[in-house]
């Protein structure tokens, strides 16, 4: 992230509250952030484009900064505005330079990580997926026949339902206990036999927010599976109640990896060829879209991309694109999920 013959010190939380980028982190986000950060102090006459690289955000601690971008000069000092001190001095993509005026110190935080926990932030409200109109306590209800309703299944090669469900292990859950932890890495994906659950999510004061029931008939655990992260909600059991597991490699092996498909530029080429309508599909947040583009995409965040399903044509072909193929991979299996013909572009 930095020049390793420089001392770099760890920055406190506190400091970090003070930056507008990092204000609605969560104290655990704050600490994921502080891990992957540093203070650097530098001396006047000090370029930072030399001091750090591309993959860093830099902030102003104290001193004084000369920024010079295409069309203009300025300096960002403690007393200057506070847009300007309170976010990172080279957001933006047309900086030709940063250097400190005085003796300075400057923040340093990862860019990865950053928007990593952001996009986690980002997500959304916890979408939770009914499996069929029917889902319900009634008696005689079968979650496999509601399972076999959903769109996402219509895609799954008939050889590979008897695996599925034979895979699926089922576990009794009492009233109370924590099925899915906010935070932690995934591991199984679930459908709820019986009883009911509550979803709850930390907010940026660490309190839980309740913000969804489910039911007999909903699944949940499939996002940090297919985006290869860690839950963005917390799940418990608000009554007795019976879940249908599956594992991480059973699920990927049965029902990921049958849905999601890669492509290269030379089948979007060859689609294009053949007068099909293609659609690129950026899923990074704006102010990665913004700081560098790949291939010519339009730009739907991934939280955005759940509202936008509605509006999205049944006859085009999507292909998702990010910067690692986490949330590419989940943007592509969210549209399949929906019914629409989606994919990853390949790295």
């Amino acid at each position: 992230m930095m020049n390793n013959s420089m001392a770099v010190y760890i920055p406190e939380i506190e400091l970090l509250k003070r930056y507008d980028d990092f204000s609605s982190f969560s104290t655990q986000d704050l600490e994921k952030l502080k891990r992957n950060s540093g203070i650097l102090n530098l001396k006047k006459g000090k370029s930072l484009f030399r001091s750090t690289d591309k993959k860093t955000l830099l902030y102003l601690v104290s001193g004084e900064v000369e920024i010079k971008s295409k069309d203009k000069s300025y300096f960002v000092n403690t007393f200057s505005e506070k847009d300007d001190v309170r976010k990172a001095l080279n957001q933006r993509d047309d900086i030709l330079s940063i250097m400190t005026t005085r003796h300075s110190s400057i923040l340093c935080v990862d860019k990865s990580e950053f928007y990593s926990l952001l996009s986690l932030q980002n997500m959304g409200e916890y979408l939770v997926e009914d499996l069929s109109d029917t889902a319900c306590d009634a008696t005689g209800f079968d979650w496999s026949e509601a399972l076999l309703a959903s769109k996402l299944f219509f895609k799954i090669p008939a050889t590979h339902i008897q695996k599925l469900f034979g895979a699926f292990k089922s576990k009794r859950i009492a009233r109370g206990v924590r099925v899915v932890s906010e935070g932690e890495k995934g591991d199984e994906f679930y459908v709820i036999k019986k009883g009911h659950a509550l979803v709850s999510r930390r907010d940026a004061q660490g309190r839980n927010v309740d913000i969804a029931n489910l039911k007999p008939g909903h699944y949940f655990g499939e996002e940090a599976l297919v985006g290869e992260t860690i839950r963005n909600a917390s799940i418990a059991m608000s009554t007795d109640g019976e879940l249908m597991c599956l594992s991480k490699d059973d699920f990927k092996a049965l029902l990921q990896e049958p849905v999601l498909k890669n492509v290269s530029p030379v089948h979007i080429d060859k689609w294009r060829n053949e007068r099909k309508d293609v659609v690129l599909i950026d899923v990074r947040l704006p102010i990665e879209f913004r700081n560098e583009q790949i291939n010519g995409g339009v730009n739907i965040p991934l939280q955005e991309l759940r509202k936008r399903i509605p509006e999205l044509d049944h006859n085009a072909y999507y292909v998702m694109m990010c910067d690692s193929g986490q949330r590419s991979r989940l943007g592509a299996y969210l549209l399949n999920e929906a019914g629409l013909n989606a994919y990853v572009l390949a790295s």
